[in-house]
C-alpha cells in the first residue's frame, strides 16, 4: 500500500535527483489542507557559481536563465491500494468498466481513455512503491536469514498477487469489448504500459535482491524468489508478443525501439495528470509604463532647454543649434538612466505569472516566478552556515576569497485547497546545467608523481571538477522553511556525483535523494 501523507495540514513532499548527467530535479508533492480555502507554498533556489565559469549578468541575462529552468506541473496520481483500486465506486478501474458499456452504446469515448489513462498511471505508482520497499528493507540486511527472505517473498507476492488479479480483470474487459478504434486503440497502450511497468519493477526487485547481504543458507530461498520474479516477467513479454506490442527487449540489439516505446506509452497514460498552465509577464505593463514615464521625462527637459534657447536666442544660429544639439544629447542619457533606474525598482517584483488552468474548468491557483543575480554579501546568513558545513577552517577562509555568482530563482504558489481536494499538486523543477560547462577545463588531466618505493617519475591521472552548491528552501503557509544544500561535482561531461546536507532534521516534509 503506498504511503499517505497526513491530511490535516499542508505538507510538502521533496525528492531530489540527478535526472542525468546535465539535470537536476526538484519534484514537490504540495497537499493543501482540506480546511483551508487557500494554500500558499515559496519555493528558493540559491545557485552559488564559481566566477570562472563566466556566467553572470553581463553575458547571461537573467532573462535568458529561465531557459535552464524547466518547470512540469501536474496533478498527483491518486493513492489507491490495490483493494481500494479494485472496489472503490471511485476507483478508475471501476469507473473505466463502467465506460465501456456506456462507449459500447455509442457514448463519448473521451471519459474511457481517461479512465484508462489513470488506470495504468495508479498501478505503475503501486509498483513503484512495492519496489522502492523492497529495495529499502533489503538493503537494511546484514547476514540475513532464510526468514528475512520469507518476509521479502511475502511482501511481493502479496502485491503481486493484487496487482495480476486487477490485470487479469481489466485484460478480460479489454478482450470482451467492442468498441470503435480510438478507444480500443487507447486501452491497448494502457494494457501496454502497465505491462512495461510491471516487468521494470520487477527486473528491480530481482537487482535490490541481488545486492542484498545475505547468508549462505539463504541462498537457495532467495534463488527460489528470484525465478519466480523472472517467470512473472517471461509471462508479462509472452502477452506483449502475442498482442503485438513493440515493446520486447531485444538481448543483441540497442533496444533503441524499447526505449523510445517506453517513453512513449509514458508521455500517453501520464498525459491525464499533466495540467496546462498559460504563462504571462507580470511585470510587462508596469514595464512598459515607466519606459513611458522615462521617456516623458527626458522629452521635457529636450522642450525646456528648446523654449529655453528660443527666448534666449530669438535668431536662428550657430548658439542655437548647438544648444539644442546639447539639449538632445541631455535628453537621451536621461531617458536610458531613468530606464535603468526603473528596471531596477521593477526587480523587485515578479518577473511572470502563471495560471494552472482545472481540467474541469476554472483555475487550480496561480504561481509568480522570478529570477536574477544577488550579491554574494545579500545571500542569507542561513543559507551560508549551511554551505560552510563541514568544511575545514582554511577550506573555509578560502572559499570566502573566491570570486562568485549567485542565482537566485524564487517561486510562489497559491492554490485553491477546495478544488484540489485530497488530490494534491506534483511540481517538477529541473535545472540544467550544460551553460555552467562551456569554459571549464579539460576533464581529465595528468600530473607527474614519483614512486616512494621506486623512486620512478611517471604521470598519474587527476580528475579536474568544479563545485557548484544549489541551495533549495522551501516552505508551505506559515511554516519555517526546509533547507537544504545539493553540492554539485561537475566537470566538463556534466554532473559526476552530488553530496547533500540538510539545515535541519526532518519534520512532516519527506526527502529522498537518488543520484
Amino acid at each position: 500500500m503506498r504511503k499517505r501523507a497526513p491530511a490535516w495540514r499542508s505538507s510538502v513532499g521533496r525528492k531530489l535527483k540527478v535526472h542525468d548527467r546535465h539535470q537536476v530535479e526538484l519534484k514537490l508533492e504540495y497537499r493543501p489542507s482540506p480546511g483551508e480555502r487557500q494554500s500558499r507554498y515559496v519555493v528558493e533556489a540559491f545557485i552559488c557559481v564559481p566566477g570562472s565559469l563566466n556566467v553572470g549578468p553581463d553575458n547571461v541575462p537573467s532573462e535568458r536563465l529561465y531557459a535552464d529552468v524547466h518547470n512540469y506541473v501536474r496533478l498527483k496520481t491518486p493513492e489507491l491500494s490495490w483493494s481500494e483500486l479494485g472496489g472503490l465506486p471511485t476507483s478508475p478501474l471501476v469507473r473505466l468498466e463502467a465506460e465501456l458499456e456506456a462507449v459500447a452504446a455509442g457514448g463519448d469515448a473521451r471519459r474511457l481513455i481517461y479512465q484508462a489513462k489513470l488506470t495504468a498511471c495508479v498501478f505503475r505508482a503501486n509498483l513503484r512503491e512495492l519496489a522502492s520497499t523492497f529495495e529499502k528493507q533489503s538493503a537494511r540486511l546484514v547476514d540475513g536469514g532464510v526468514a528475512e527472505v520469507a518476509r521479502l517473498e511475502d511482501l511481493v507476492e502479496e502485491q503481486l498477487d493484487n496487482a495480476r488479479s486487477l490485470l487479469d480483470r481489466l485484460r478480460a474487459v479489454i478482450e470482451r469489448a467492442q468498441l470503435p478504434e480510438v478507444p480500443t486503440a487507447a486501452l491497448r497502450l494502457a494494457d501496454e504500459y502497465i505491462s512495461v511497468s510491471l516487468e521494470q519493477y520487477l527486473r528491480k526487485i530481482i537487482v535490490a535482491l541481488s545486492r542484498a547481504r545475505l547468508a549462505p543458507a539463504a541462498h537457495a530461498a532467495a534463488a527460489a524468489l528470484k525465478r519466480a520474479l523472472l517467470d512473472a516477467i517471461l509471462v508479462e513479454e509472452k502477452h506483449r508478443r502475442a498482442r503485438g506490442y513493440p515493446s520486447i527487449i531485444d538481448p543483441l540489439g540497442d533496444n533503441e525501439p524499447y526505449v523510445y516505446r517506453g517513453g512513449l506509452l509514458k508521455k500517453f497514460c501520464s498525459s491525464v495528470l499533466f495540467l496546462e498552465i498559460r504563462r504571462a509577464y507580470a511585470r510587462r505593463p508596469w514595464q512598459e509604463l515607466m519606459f513611458a514615464i522615462a521617456a516623458g521625462i527626458a522629452m521635457a527637459f529636450a522642450t525646456i532647454i528648446a523654449f529655453w534657447a528660443q527666448t534666449r536666442y530669438s535668431v536662428v544660429g550657430m548658439q542655437l543649434f548647438l544648444i539644442l544639439v546639447v539639449g538632445y544629447m541631455f535628453k537621451d542619457r536621461i531617458k536610458e538612466g531613468a530606464r535603468g533606474i526603473f528596471s531596477r525598482w521593477l526587480q523587485r517584483f515578479w518577473d511572470r505569472k502563471i495560471v494552472i488552468d482545472d481540467p474541469a474548468g476554472g483555475s487550480l491557483g496561480t504561481c509568480n516566478e522570478k529570477i536574477h543575480y544577488v550579491r554574494k554579501e545579500d545571500v542569507p546568513a542561513e543559507i551560508n552556515e549551511l554551505r560552510a558545513r563541514g568544511l575545514d577552517v582554511g577550506t573555509r577562509l578560502a572559499t570566502l576569497e573566491l570570486d562568485e555568482t549567485v542565482i537566485h530563482y524564487k517561486k510562489e504558489l497559491k492554490l485553491d485547497a477546495q478544488r484540489l481536494e485530497e488530490r494534491g499538486l506534483t511540481d517538477i523543477l529541473r535545472f540544467h546545467v550544460a551553460r555552467l560547462l562551456h569554459d571549464m577545463d579539460e576533464p581529465d588531466q595528468e600530473i607527474e608523481y614519483i614512486d616512494e618505493t621506486t623512486q620512478a617519475l611517471g604521470p598519474v591521472r587527476a580528475a579536474k571538477t568544479y563545485h557548484v552548491d544549489l541551495i533549495f528552501r522551501v516552505s508551505a503557509d506559515r511554516r519555517p522553511p526546509q533547507v537544504t544544500l545539493m553540492r554539485l561535482i561537475l566537470d566538463r561531461n556534466g554532473i559526476r556525483r552530488i553530496e547533500r546536507t540538510e539545515a535541519a532534521p526532518e519534520s512532516s516534509m519527506s526527502m529522498q535523494q537518488t543520484a
